[in-house]
């Protein structure tokens, strides 16, 4: 959690006073710290019924999974216009100028070890000949002409894998916090990663210097324009990091581990605190002990 209690914030909140609400006064001056341990008071009250609730980290509404681990790929010598974001091409619909095949761009990615770009694509059509893009052909977008790439000469088509997540909400450092869909290439070249994939959060202080849509928008006010408060900012971003690390971080929420490309871990079900041991303790009470397991089968012949 960030520390507020730094100039020019001075939010200097202290749990063990005991303190609810902060009762301000006509004709006194009303003092920032008083403002923001305001909010530091109601977080706290929000963070304490979250933790019975939910697990650090539980995913809380939305993010669905969905795990891609044969997606085509392409390589592409150049991407045209030069200028252009690879990013751009992403969520495209692309046709093959020589084959006539179709696909949809998922996701993109750079190799600088061998100077190629990657387009990780949903392949939609095919040709009398080919399934997939032909070597050295020019592919173009539906929707812009002057967008797209040219493949490699050699060895230019293959399968990776992609994790993607749905918008959602997760629950962490006592925020429910939101995030958007999100994709995030595990490896570009391989249907069977060893990696696990989770969320990384990152917390920022914005200001007007770096937004600035935080300056006064009181259209004609002697204020317009003026600076005014800064912002705690928490984003979340889809990461893929080497199988089981990151589970000390305690800025990294683990969603799925691969071994080979076979899932061991999923946290996409919302993984349930205090409230999940009284339903378990509620229900032993009430029906006992269960086998979770089949019993073993065994021919007596």
């Amino acid at each position: 959690m960030a520390n507020f209690n730094v100039p020019p914030y001075y939010d200097d909140y202290d749990v063990d006073k005991g303190y609810y609400k902060i009762l301000f006064r006509p004709s006194v001056a009303v003092q920032a710290r008083e403002l923001n341990q305001m909010q530091t008071m109601l977080q706290k009250q929000i963070e304490r019924f979250g933790s019975h609730i939910f697990r650090e980290g539980s995913l809380v509404l939305g993010g669905a999974f969905d795990l891609e681990l044969d997606i085509s790929y392409v390589k592409a010598v150049t991407i045209q216009p030069a200028s252009t974001s690879l990013q751009s091409l992403v969520g495209k619909t692309v046709t093959g100028q020589t084959s006539g095949i179709k696909a949809f761009v998922r996701a993109t990615e750079y190799d600088a070890d061998n100077n190629v770009y990657v387009i990780l694509l949903r392949y939609l059509s095919s040709s009398t000949t080919s399934d997939v893009y032909l070597n050295n052909e020019v592919v173009r977008s539906d929707d812009d002409a002057s967008l797209g790439f040219t493949v490699t000469s050699t060895s230019a088509t293959g399968t990776g894998s992609i994790f993607s997540i749905g918008q959602g909400v997760v629950f962490s450092k006592g925020y429910f916090l939101a995030f958007p869909s999100q994709t995030v290439i595990i490896d570009k070249y391989s249907s069977t990663p060893t990696k696990t994939i989770g969320l990384q959060v990152t917390e920022n202080f914005a200001t007007d210097l770096t937004d600035a849509s935080l300056l006064d928008n009181a259209l004609g006010s002697p204020n317009e324009n003026a600076p005014g408060a800064h912002r705690y900012q928490i984003n979340t971003t889809l990461t893929v990091v080497a199988y089981k690390t990151g589970y000390q971080d305690e800025n990294f929420i683990p969603l799925m581990d691969l071994l080979n490309g076979v899932e061991e871990t999923n946290q996409e079900r919302s993984q349930y605190a205090r409230i999940y041991d009284e339903l378990a303790k509620r229900t032993f009470d009430e029906s006992g002990d269960y086998y979770v397991k089949g019993f073993g089968y065994r021919d007596w012949e």
